[in-house]
């Protein structure tokens, strides 16, 4: 069963975990700042996929921050420009859609993570985890963002404000008129 055998938690980058337990808890939503990364990074990678993970909860509005696009940006570009922390976006943007109690959160973590695909792929190692993610969440439409941005490969320039607001405003049109999300 591919759903098992490619579960995230199972993901082998993900930094060890003490038990099974101790990583079904760290892939799972959180309203709080993360204090290492998910993924195995070097020290300053891993400061740096931190201040991330704080512009994923503010653009899904976990937490409060006043330009919550303007982060969902910075969150995207970073990943954009260090390649050793786009699996890790990947991830923390999992992590928040995975047992979230909030629509509304969901939503706009549905919306950043099909931004991020527009922007790049993940490493061949994520792919079939992350697809995997979605296929069980029936969000086909970023099935099939997925497997364009791993045929094109990433973006040749970063995305600015307005193709990501672009990007985001039309996928949550797409999420309000044809998905219920639970």
């Amino acid at each position: 069963n591919a759903s098992e055998i490619f579960d995230v938690k199972l993901f082998p980058n993900l930094r060890p975990g003490k038990n099974d337990l101790d990583i079904v808890s760290r892939m799972s939503f959180t309203t709080e700042p993360i204090l290492k990364s998910l993924t195995v990074l070097d020290e300053n990678h891993n400061l740096v996929s931190l201040r991330m993970f704080k512009y994923v909860l503010g653009f899904m509005g976990d937490r409060k921050f006043t330009h919550p696009l303007t982060i969902a940006v910075e969150a995207i570009q970073t990943a954009y420009f260090h390649p050793m922390l786009r699996d890790e976006l990947f991830l923390q943007i999992v992590k928040q859609l995975n047992k979230n109690p909030s629509n509304t959160s969901l939503k706009r973590g549905y919306a950043i993570l099909y931004a991020t695909i527009c922007t790049f792929p993940p490493s061949e190692a994520l792919e079939n985890y992350l697809e995997t993610f979605l296929r069980t969440r029936k969000l086909t439409r970023i099935v099939k963002q997925l497997h364009v941005i791993v045929y094109l490969r990433a973006r040749d320039n970063p995305p600015t404000l307005r193709d990501t607001e672009s990007t985001i405003k039309e996928f949550l049109a797409y999420l309000d008129g044809s998905l219920t999300v639970d």
